[in-house]
């Protein structure tokens, strides 16, 4: 019998594939990318609108892995531990419209990606073949013996001698790499899946006095009075206990009870979208992210590293402008950007409209500070521009601007505070 060492040493960790599940803007192959960043591994994307079938037009599946070897100058060994992000994969769903012929860009892409997902032994040959040293010779042109070509296509394509593309008939160096341990995220908006979950999980009624669930819920949420009810019931992740309700954080209990549809999704609500069992089966983690209210957009307007802020901060100040925004025009810019259902690429599009004068008419001319307030924000005005030497007053707007936004989030604290105390006793 086996010592408890060698059974240990024969376990074999196995990945576990990811599915990302959210509205456009949300921040699905940003995710990807930093998780990628910080294990410091490979990492490629691929979008899954241009594949199909083997043998179809269009890009085979096995081009995502030989991206992957690219991103890594073809070292297939580090390859072999890298992430795959596999975007706009809802668009591979099946259609059921589909009577006759064959889905060369739905189910056969599916199909393609079983093996691949689950892991599998791929032969990808590099694009780029060898170049072979140019030979010169006294008084005649490089490349070409004898002096000049013979024929106008003999350095097309690569098939006259000494073509640029290589030896006549050569082919790329071939590589071998094993998918096993390669991590593929899976992305997408899933479009009109919250109506397959809201089927499966909402309470069907008929009659004069039935709610109708088209009245009582949006699209992406559910309401509060239902909430922990669904959650008792079909939630997949961990709910906190009705005890939290009278702790300190009251306000976050009450605000998480409104909760997105996207985090009950099933694997049969994906079967049901127009996915394969087997595909589904092989992506076990499945994550929902949520559309962006008005704070977390103004912490992603302000908090990265390489924040939109900072980016055109950076781009006045390449030609000796200051650029500043209240805390007041930045929520201005949040709400303008919700009402865009694009997500956080949104904030870029209300930024350009912004300043687009301000990025023409302050290089060059004697403006050297501008100031972003609500009101320009709203667009009512535009930018507050201020000269050469006027930086004393530019400060003093600024933090006039400030002191004010204060005392008004005061006042609202205040009375956020009130409606919280009342919300909290009514669900006591």
């Amino acid at each position: 019998m086996p010592s408890k060492e060698n059974l240990e040493s024969t376990v074999e960790l196995q990945k576990s594939n990811c599915l990302i599940i959210g509205p456009s803007g949300t921040g699905k192959t940003l995710i990807a990318k930093t998780l990628a960043k910080v294990l410091d591994v490979p990492f490629s994307i691929s979008d899954c609108t241009a594949f199909t079938q083997a043998g179809y037009v269009g890009e085979d599946v096995d081009v995502c892995v030989q991206r992957l070897l690219a991103s890594c100058n073809w070292d297939v060994r580090r390859a072999e531990t890298g992430i795959i992000c596999l975007d706009e994969v809802d668009k591979i769903a099946s259609t059921k419209a589909m009577s006759h012929g064959r889905d060369v860009s739905g189910e056969g892409v599916q199909q393609a990606l079983l093996k691949i997902l689950e892991g599998t032994t791929l032969q990808i040959t590099n694009s780029r073949p060898k170049q072979a040293p140019p030979h010169h010779s006294a008084g005649t042109p490089s490349g070409f013996p004898g002096g000049v070509p013979t024929s106008p296509f003999q350095n097309f394509g690569g098939f006259g001698s000494g073509a640029p593309g290589g030896s006549p008939g050569g082919k790329g160096e071939v590589h071998t790499i094993d998918t096993s341990n390669i991590l593929f995220i899976l992305c997408g908006a899933f479009n009109g899946l919250n109506k397959n979950v809201l089927d499966r999980i909402s309470k069907h009624s008929m009659g004069f006095n039935a709610p109708v669930r088209a009245q009582q819920t949006d699209a992406n949420n559910i309401p509060p009075e239902t909430a922990k009810e669904l959650q008792k019931h079909f939630s997949t992740y961990f709910t906190p206990a009705d005890s939290d309700a009278g702790s300190k954080n009251r306000a976050s209990v009450i605000k998480q009870r409104k909760i997105n549809v996207l985090e009950f999704a099933e694997p049969r609500d994906l079967i049901s979208f127009g996915f394969l069992p087997e595909f589904i089966g092989r992506v076990p983690v499945l994550a929902a992210l949520d559309v962006f209210d008005e704070e977390t957009l103004v912490r992603v307007l302000s908090e990265p590293r390489n924040s939109l802020l900072r980016q055109y901060e950076e781009l006045f100040n390449m030609s000796g402008v200051e650029l500043k925004f209240t805390s007041s025009a930045l929520r201005q810019i949040a709400r303008a950007a919700l009402t865009m259902d694009t997500g956080a690429r949104a904030l870029r599009t209300v930024l350009e409209r912004l300043l687009s004068d301000a990025m023409f008419e302050a290089p060059g001319s004697s403006i050297k500070h501008i100031l972003v307030n609500a009101a320009a924000a709203k667009f009512e005005q535009p930018p507050v521009y201020f000269a050469r030497g006027q930086q004393g007053a530019f400060q003093a707007a600024f933090a006039a601007e400030e002191s004010e936004n204060n005392g008004l989030d005061i006042r609202n604290e205040s009375e956020e505070n009130h409606k919280i105390a009342a919300a909290g006793s009514a669900y006591s």
